[in-house]
């Protein structure tokens, strides 16, 4: 899940791996100890269509049509699942067990969509379809639609899979209903000191106003859940305890409709990025301006993207750098001048 270059493959024969057992053993692993190392080693595909030379929605060259949907925590089998998807039978692509088997994902088969706007009122549509036969009282159904979802590989021998022959695309469009998240003021922060360290409530200020910097206001721009899964990972590296964030985000955080639906996103999305980077806790240091070395020395793509805006906002240490690489004097400060106001960070 972390690598960033992929290869174009047919989904088809993914589906086909997942039921005939090409990755049994390491799914059935991860089902019986819940090792997420064992998961996040598994690999990952998207069904959206092929993306380069990263998965970001921007990066989306060739769209397949394809839709996919999380079902997570259904108790019910296939067949139980299937009475809530007869509301959509001509659409369904695939249906098969999640890695960690205790939910289902859910292919479809959708209309063409002009745009990212319109691909989010066509799952509007599946979702409230899927909504009608009660699916969301039964399951923790995902109402996020993403074009780019991430998907792991699984194990499943009684999947389903529909050849696209004989699929209908699912055409309907539904209005979004508008969710407005804002900040609550005044909240009160959750204090406690750690090791003599910086508590959470001191690490967080220094986290979130270099994030801020970086990225914008919560809500300025991309998604609500995005701005939160790029929160916590930039926290997870500062070394901020994972529950205090959680408990942070929610109480600075609200969402004026379908409260319990943002309360799961905002979980769902720390719990992610915070296992995603796991490897990189406390790497991250939020007052430290890194040096050239530092950012070269990094592995994760995103990390040093980030990095080398702290190194390049860090004049002596880039203007050291440009000077060993023999250039002038006039060079140097020019590009100094230019980085300053492209980072804002001095």
């Amino acid at each position: 899940m972390r690598e960033r270059q992929g290869v174009i493959v047919d989904v088809y024969k993914i589906f086909e791996g997942i039921k005939s057992g090409k990755w049994k053993d390491q799914v059935e692993a991860y089902r019986a100890t819940g090792d997420a190392s064992i998961k996040d080693n598994l690999p990952c595909y998207t069904v959206g269509g092929v993306f380069y030379p990263t998965k970001a929605i921007e990066n989306l060259k060739t769209p397949s049509n394809l839709l996919s949907l999380d079902i997570d925590d259904f108790c019910g089998d296939h067949e139980s699942l299937s009475n809530h998807l007869k509301i959509i039978p001509n659409s369904i692509c695939h249906v098969s067990r999640s890695a960690g088997g205790k939910g289902f994902v859910v292919v479809v088969l959708i209309k063409e969509c002009k745009d990212y706007e319109q691909f989010k009122r066509v799952y509007e549509a599946i979702y409230l379809s899927l909504c009608e036969t009660g699916l969301h009282k039964v399951a923790k159904f995902d109402h996020l639609p993403n074009l780019n979802r991430l998907r792991f590989v699984s194990y499943d021998p009684d999947a389903f899979t529909c050849e696209y022959k004989y699929l209908l695309p699912f055409k309907d469009e539904a209005e979004i209903p508008t969710q407005v998240s804002i900040p609550i003021k005044d909240s009160t922060p959750v204090k406690f000191s750690v090791d003599g360290k910086l508590n959470n409530d001191e690490l967080y200020k220094e986290v979130v106003t270099r994030y801020v910097n970086f990225v914008g206001e919560f809500g300025a721009a991309g998604t609500r859940h995005d701005w939160v899964l790029g929160l916590a990972r930039w926290c997870c590296r500062g070394n901020v305890d994972e529950g205090w964030l959680v408990s942070k985000v929610l109480s600075d955080y609200q969402n004026s409709s379908r409260a319990s639906v943002w309360s799961s996103e905002v979980r769902r999305c720390i719990r992610d990025s915070y296992r995603a980077y796991a490897a990189e806790k406390g790497q991250f240091e939020p007052t430290k301006k890194f040096s050239y070395i530092d950012v070269m020395s990094c592995t994760n793509a995103e990390q040093v993207r980030e990095q080398v805006f702290g190194a390049i906002a860090h004049k002596l240490n880039y203007a050291e750098y440009l000077e060993k690489e023999g250039k002038s004097s006039k060079f140097v400060k020019e590009e100094i001048n230019f980085m300053r106001k492209l980072t804002d960070f001095i």
